[in-house]
């Protein structure tokens, strides 16, 4: 849990970073594009190349290994109430909205409070 919100501080360090540069020089949008076109072609490449570990291919085994010794039916599993419990509509609603509010208010802060900072503060300061 703690590594998540390194990552997510990191990132949107990394965003903010790359949104002070982009919009110096005057090229918005463009650059965006080019550096998550750069992003998709490399993970794209790493993807298609990278072999499973022997750690996952030997865990996939001992667990068909089991599943045989043992002669549980896969099909029970996907009977299982986990799958197949109804999901209550609302409660699944609120939560996207509630982890939809972090990107939100970091837009709000980092990007429109600074621009209208820097265009308001800038006038009232040299009228």
């Amino acid at each position: 849990m703690a590594s998540l919100v390194v990552f997510i501080t990191l990132g949107a360090t990394v965003a903010l970073a790359v949104g002070i540069l982009v919009t110096s020089f005057r090229l918005d949008w463009r650059i965006a594009f080019w550096f998550g076109a750069a992003i998709a072609i490399v993970g794209a490449i790493v993807r298609t190349n990278l072999r499973e570990t022997p750690d996952f291919i030997d865990a996939k085994r001992r667990i068909k290994k089991t599943v045989a010794q043992t002669g549980i039916d896969s099909n029970r599993l996907k009977s299982s109430p986990i799958w197949s419990k109804k999901i209550n509509k609302p409660t699944a609603i609120a939560f996207f909205f509630i982890h939809c509010g972090a990107p939100l208010w970091f837009y709000i802060v980092y990007i429109y409070c600074g621009n209208m900072l820097k265009t308001h503060l800038i006038t009232v300061l040299f009228k």
